[in-house]
């Protein structure tokens, strides 16, 4: 059997998919209920005025908690962590959290997840806790000669962590890397945040947020900003479970 015959299919009727006029991104499906609207910030984003933001739409952040450093390993806390996240709390916008990861080792994935868990202890976080780790281009990638299998164990380290502390957990990943560097049929345990530019996703699998911009505009922010659609409502369950808004 393969494992496209594991897997099972999204059913997202992207008929139902509209952009307006600002370029954003609107799904409301057949019980028309509508996909939530979001962004995703760093330190690079500056200082936002989350109430501005806020009043601007947007319904849920997920935050960069922190990186791993691509040459020595260390973790480094995001500079505007601690600060995005109380202000972000204080205006009334629905919290998920995400590490950059460069782990090598389950060991250091579960490291990861549970300095997310630490730093978010005080904090009601309904939205997911995200596993990133992403190829990007520098001299120095300690993740580079993983093979598809470590790089799956090492995803499911960090979310099984996650998960057992009872938070929802997470894997954020383009469609190159869910396919291509990642065992599809593993991941589909874990929720995930697909990162696609582009008219509609093309993903065949099931995912519940989609990164569907990394140059939005936002109220309160003097930067682009990457924008999200969630397809479920993190908010309305106490205990972080899955609200489906697909057909």
């Amino acid at each position: 059997m393969s494992y496209e015959e594991k897997i099972k299919e999204n059913e997202y009727d992207w008929s139902r998919l509209t952009t307006d006029e600002m370029g954003r991104k609107r799904y409301t499906n057949q019980e028309n209920e509508s996909a939530c609207l979001g962004i995703d910030v760093s330190k690079y984003q500056g200082d936002i005025d989350w109430r501005k933001v806020k009043n601007d739409g947007i319904e849920f952040a997920i935050l960069r908690g922190g990186y791993r450093g691509s040459g020595n390993g260390e973790i480094v806390l995001d500079e505007k962590f601690l600060e995005n996240i109380q202000q972000a709390t204080d205006a009334g916008i629905n919290i998920g959290v995400y590490f950059f990861s460069q782990a090598i080792t389950e060991a250091e994935a579960i490291e990861e997840a549970n300095f997310l868990l630490e730093h978010t202890k005080e904090y009601t976080i309904t939205y997911p806790f995200v596993f990133d780790m992403e190829e990007f281009g520098v001299e120095e990638n300690r993740i580079d000669t993983l093979t598809i299998d470590e790089r799956t164990v090492i995803s499911r380290a960090f979310c099984d962590t996650i998960q057992t502390s009872g938070k929802k957990a997470m894997i954020y990943g383009g469609n190159s890397w869910l396919l291509n560097r990642l065992q599809p049929w593993e991941i589909q345990h874990y929720d995930l945040w697909l990162a696609e530019y582009s008219g509609e996703p093309s993903y065949p699998y099931q995912f519940q947020i989609w990164q569907y911009s990394d140059s939005g505009v936002v109220d309160g922010i003097a930067t682009k900003v990457d924008m999200n659609l969630s397809f479920y409502d993190y908010s309305k369950n106490e205990e972080n479970e899955t609200e489906k808004t697909e057909d």
